[in-house]
This record gives C-alpha cells, structure tokens and sequence, in this order.
C-alpha cells in the first residue's frame, strides 16, 4: 500500500457538503436507487450498489491523490527560485 493509500484509509476524513442543494440531491438520488433496487430485486441491487460504491471509492482514492500531488506542486514551485524573464 502507499503512503497515500495509508493516508487516504487511515487518516483522511472526507466531508460531505452540507448545503441544502446537496441535500436536496442526496435525497432524490437515494429516492431514484429505492425505485430501481424494487424493480432490480434485491440480490442484483445489492451487486450493482457495491459496484457503485467501489468505483465512487477508487474515484475519491484517485482524487485525493491527484490532489495531495498538486499541493506537493505548488509548493515546490512556491519554494523554488523565481525563474529569470
């Protein structure tokens, strides 16, 4: 595992907005899931949930990352001599 992975996993705390368009979102998101799992079946909804949910994972991973990357950019560009013109 690397260190970003370690971080990502052990250290790292996502918040989730808390606005009300978010919300409002969430809610008619969850809303829209309940109507497909009852026509999906239980067994079949459960699948497709998890597979959703870990590509959301592998997603949030690899922004976390791609992000962390940047940071570690900008300071070292911040750090750096300024480069003559």
């Amino acid at each position: 595992m690397s260190i970003l992975d370690k971080i990502y996993h052990e250290m790292y705390l996502k918040k989730l907005p808390e606005g009300e368009e978010y919300l409002k979102i969430r809610e008619h998101a969850y809303a829209a899931w309940e109507k497909a799992a009852a026509i999906l079946g239980p067994e079949f909804s459960d699948e497709v949930w998890n597979d959703l949910m870990a590509l959301k994972t592998a997603e949030d991973r690899h922004d976390f990352k791609e992000g962390f990357r940047l940071g570690v950019l900008l300071m070292l560009e911040a750090l750096s001599p300024a480069a003559p013109q």
